[in-house]
């Protein structure tokens, strides 16, 4: 049995896939990861499935024949249990079980940790699941095509590379942003579907233009504050990568959600920079693109836009495109004249009228909600098993419209008839045809029986749209888009919570932010306190299944989570039903201590109350936690809390404790800044002088905090200011690079050596240079520092200001500490061990906004002929960081653009090869050769083939080079892009008369180099082989 096999079957298996899951022993919760990695092909999803499990039984030595037989029996598919039997030689009873019980156990655990989908980063998957939702989706989206909002979406996210679509629920987002991705992808763009920001990380091909998309990218119906916290602190990077024209971002957004989360996205401006809102002034439909959209959903059914009549034409009206799609099929609606003249809130009249008039069709929509969008059609079948969660479901639910299990079959009936107008029908499963739609339903239904809606919705589904009224920091919208619970029914709430987390599903109940709500918390706790031994114990245990992205692997427990997010209510109630079911000997009662991780989540989060019922519990205190060995105290002088030090140190915490590095809580202490904490941790007989694993003691983390405070501390207690650490650096080497100018020049009156060095004979000047703070340099030349120090690399100061550095905020100025140095400095061009001068240093990078270094630097009389030991001037760095002033100004001092460097390589190629179009350009107008050719033989087309620089291969066909010359190898350029995966300049290099039969000296021709492990080797052959553009 192998995977060949596997998938095979898996095809037999229709729709009791779900069933079979269950025998073979995965959890909803891997089920639901399941869907959304193929959320479009239920045999992959089988496929998958099985693949993993089986992997699974035969790491754990587990014969998966006999297993997959029993469950197979167990869905009543005996003609697969009959299939297995005659192609396989086993079995078919229980007698391989009993000797494998424990083998067994360990299995079964290990099936609960399989994880499916965006959890395996796996690129080709995602390629693959991205293909499959523009199919299905592209069928339906052809409306927005031609309309003003569509054209300047598609301009912007061109040009700026980021494009966030807004508008209300039906306005036509998702309709715009397909139209978007299937143009893109037909031009060569790979197109990745995610429904996670975070995924963008793992999911990345610097050889591929990929578009990302995240529709409803700060969640859906509310804000996601997970989301918004992943798309702040990606918001760089991508910003970094768009720039660099590495991929584009495309994501849309409710308007609602967007609004409340404005000020969260305060330092992400090319979100908000780079948007359009469908329901603004500027993009809303106008007059002819209406009539437009009304005759495409019309021209099938009988109507003609004629027949329609807009008496407010040009206003916006909310959800257009789904009024008009619902007007289109349903009759009802179009006997309504002022139909396309009201807000969406048509759509919650027509549907609360639905549930008055017509009970079975809208308990139908109701089951569409319950089963979160997707209800199966086998549901209704007699003879398809059902498990008992979904019957529970389904009768609950007909039990409300006063509808008997027996007539079942008419609310199925009743659905068929609403495809096209509020459903619609996809591989066998009843879907909305717009989650407007499902708000709507969910809104008229959970108002009016919110018990039901707890008691048998999934959890996620209460995640998101179960809300308590007095939710802390909520403002007036908050709550206009999800069911709000009475105070009378949070006790519902807190049954359900405690049902879900004793099946370990526990995030749900902390993820909701009705947890604050200190109504609830009193409600739960009631509920906590009610609960019976058996029960007690099974909310204490359980825990959620491990989150692969969290930073951590704590177990996540209820009393985790709840130390984790500071509810002392619930932690006390939690503490004291662990100590009762110790005190009456229940079974298993001894495996309940509290965990390491409460308290030290506690302690890092300074939730000073729960720390303190904690301790009075008996937490341990000491423990170290983690690879680090972090120590409770550790963390708390790191956070900075006194009060939480105090509380430590009065249960028993070691003051001169160690972590895996050796630091002890001063160090912690002093490296941030905390002196009061400091002096506290001195008065309990901490070791001021204790040295770590590197010889640091506090004074040198001290000033790495760059604490005047601090420091003047510790040396008051006798600490030696010029004492070394193992690299034979003193405080003022640390406190150099930190920007604090007062420490400096305590530090330099009170004895400080200025001008000792450390083991790589860096003087404080050269750390204060490579942190670009003039105002350290400048005390420090004032103080006697020798600006003439070279250290173990023959680099001098200057050398050191023009390398490093970062951005110039927070202090930091290059062209300052470079003007400050020239001043001073004997010899402008000296070189280091690698023959580098202080110019060729400025010119690497001339990117990071340091041309103005590099114009210093001449006008100073630094040389850019000089070359380095790689025979490389300085104008080869400043060609390949694509600084265009950089250049010109080089050239401008006499440089020659055809100068020949290392392997008879001259500026141009460098330039084509990073793509730095403007800076070839330039050169080819000051006489560079775009035929020039290095030792190799190869010419910059070469270059910027081999790279994929498409604006470089374009100007460069259009200067005349020969789009088949050879370099030494025999290779011409297309032999380049292939070999380096290289889609657009493999189609741009045919388009201009490349020929793909063409050899090299090996006899290989381009289709030969394309790498066997590219994603795209069967598509780039095909192409190769004279089949049509459009497959790349």
């Amino acid at each position: 049995m192998d995977v060949k096999y596997l998938g095979q079957l898996s095809l037999d298996i229709g729709k009791e896939w779900c069933l079979l899951a269950y025998e073979l022993g995965f959890s909803d919760s891997q089920l639901d990861h399941l869907r959304a990695a193929f959320p479009y092909n239920t045999p992959q999803c089988v496929a998958s499935m099985l693949v993993k499990w089986h992997e699974t039984a035969l790491k754990h030595h587990i014969n998966p024949l006999p297993l997959l037989i029993r469950s197979f029996t167990g869905v009543d598919r005996y003609d697969l249990v009959q299939k297995l039997n005659c192609e396989f030689d086993e079995p078919d009873d229980g007698s391989l079980f009993n000797n494998q019980n424990e083998k067994l156990s360990v299995f079964n655990a290990e099936v609960k940790k399989i994880r499916f989908g965006q959890a395996q980063g796996d690129m080709q998957m995602f390629l693959d699941q991205s293909e499959r939702f523009l199919e299905f989706q592209v069928k339906d989206k052809k409306l927005f095509v031609n309309t003003r909002a569509a054209r300047v979406a598609l301009e912007l996210l061109s040009t700026k590379g980021t494009l966030t679509l807004m508008g209300n629920p039906g306005d036509g987002k998702s309709t715009i942003a397909v139209n978007l991705l299937t143009r893109l992808r037909n031009e060569g763009a790979t197109i990745i579907v995610l429904s996670d920001p975070a995924l963008i990380e793992r999911i990345y091909d610097d050889d591929k233009q990929i578009v990302y998309f995240v529709d409803d990218a700060f969640g859906t119906p509310t804000v996601n504050s997970r989301l918004l916290e992943t798309w702040t602190r990606l918001h760089d990077k991508i910003e970094s990568l768009v720039k660099l024209d590495k991929c584009k971002l495309l994501i849309t957004t409710r308007k609602h959600v967007y609004m409340k989360c404005q000020s969260l996205l305060h330092k992400c401006p090319s979100y908000k920079e780079n948007l359009i809102d469908l329901s603004g002034e500027e993009y809303r439909l106008n007059m002819i693109e209406k009539n437009r959209i009304v005759a495409s959903y019309c021209q099938d059914h009988g109507l003609f836009p004629a027949q329609l009549s807009f008496t407010k034409g040009s206003a916006y009206v909310p959800g257009f495109p789904l009024l008009c799609k619902m007007f289109g099929n349903d009759k009802r609606m179009q006997e309504l004249d002022v139909y396309f003249d009201q807000t969406l809130s048509v759509l919650y009249n027509q549907l609360q009228m639905l549930a008055t008039t017509d009970g079975h069709s809208f308990c139908g929509l109701v089951l569409v909600m319950m089963f979160d969008g997707r209800l199966p059609r086998a549901v209704f079948d007699q003879f398809t098993p059902c498990c008992d969660q979904d019957r529970t479901k389904i009768q609950t639910i007909m039990r409300v419209y006063g509808i008997q299990a027996c007539d079942d079959g008419k609310v199925e009936t009743c659905l068929d008839e609403m495809i096209g107008v509020y459903v619609e029908e996809v591989e066998e499963d009843f879907r909305f045809i717009h989650d407007a739609i499902f708000d709507t339903v969910c809104l008229i239904f959970g108002t009016r029986y919110p018990n039901e809606i707890i008691r048998v919705a999934s959890s996620n589904f209460i995640e998101k749209r179960i809300r308590t009224e007095n939710i802390p920091g909520a403002n007036n919208h908050f709550l206009d888009d999800v069911i709000v619970l009475k105070k009378s029914k949070y006790h519902v709430l807190a049954a359900r919570w405690i049902a879900d987390a004793s099946r370990g599903i526990i995030r749900a109940m902390f993820v909701n932010p009705s947890i604050r709500d200190v109504d609830m918390q009193s409600a739960l706790v009631d509920r906590i306190r009610k609960l019976a031994p058996k029960a007690s114990m099974e909310l204490l245990t359980n825990a959620e299944e491990a989150n692969t992205s969290s930073k951590n692997q704590f177990k996540e427990t209820v009393l985790f989570l709840a130390c984790k997010k500071g509810f002392v209510s619930l932690v006390q109630v939690l503490l004291e039903k662990q100590k009762l079911l110790k005190a009456d000997n229940v079974v298993n009662a001894s495996v309940l201590t509290i965990p390491d991780s409460c308290i030290m989540e506690a302690v890092d989060r300074i939730h000073l109350n729960v720390v303190n019922a904690l301790l009075d519990h008996g937490a341990r205190v000491n423990f170290a936690c983690g690879s680090m060995s972090y120590r409770c105290l550790q963390v708390a002088c790191k956070k900075g809390s006194l009060d939480m030090v105090k509380l430590l140190m009065r249960y028993g915490a070691d003051v001169n404790l160690e972590d895996h590095n050796g630091k002890q809580a001063v160090h912690y202490a002093s490296e941030f800044g905390r002196l009061e904490i400091l002096k506290e941790l001195h008065n309990n007989n901490a070791s001021l002088s204790a040295k770590d694993r590197t010889d640091r003691q506090a004074i040198h983390y001290a000033g790495i905090a760059g604490s005047l405070e601090c420091v003047q501390f510790l040396q008051q207690e006798g600490t030696h200011l010029n004492v070394p650490d193992r690299m034979d650096k003193n405080v003022l080497h640390y406190a150099s690079t930190a920007h604090c100018p007062a420490l400096i020049r305590y530090l330099v009156s009170n004895g400080a050596d200025i001008n000792s060095i450390d083991s790589m004979g860096a003087s404080p000047l050269h750390l204060a240079c490579k942190a670009n703070f003039a105002e350290n340099i400048e005390i420090l030349l004032s103080n006697g520092s020798d600006p003439n120090q070279v250290d173990a690399s023959m680099r001098l100061p200057l050398h050191s200001a023009c390398k490093f550095g970062g951005p110039e905020q927070d202090g930091r100025d290059s062209f300052r500490c470079v003007q400050l140095l020239l001043n001073v400095v004997s010899d402008v061009n000296a070189v280091d061990s690698f023959g580098k001068t202080a110019l060729h240093y400025a010119c690497t990078w001339a990117r990071d906004r340091r041309f103005d270094c590099v114009t210093l630097l001449l006008s100073k009389g630094a040389d850019p002929s000089i070359m380095d030991d790689y025979e490389r001037q300085p104008i080869f760095y400043a060609c390949e960081s694509g600084n265009l002033k950089c250049v010109q100004t080089l050239v401008n001092h006499g440089i020659d653009v055809n100068h020949r460097g290392p392997q008879g390589k001259q500026p141009i190629h460098y330039a084509c090869g990073r793509g730095n179009i403007d800076v070839v350009k330039m050169l080819v107008e000051k006489g560079a050769s775009t035929n020039s050719v290095d030792s190799k033989g190869k010419q910059p087309l070469h270059y910027a083939s081999q790279h994929g620089n498409n604006d470089c291969l374009s100007y460069l066909l259009e200067c005349g080079v020969d789009v088949n010359c050879v370099d030494k190898q025999g290779c011409r350029p297309l032999h380049y892009a292939c070999k380096w995966c290289r889609p657009n300049a493999v189609r741009l290099l045919i388009k201009h008369g490349a020929s793909p039969e063409e050899k090299d000296n090996d006899d290989r021709m381009p289709d030969d180099l394309v790498p066997k492990w590219s994603s795209r080797k069967s598509q780039m052959k095909r192409f190769l082989r004279g089949h049509s553009l459009d497959t790349i």
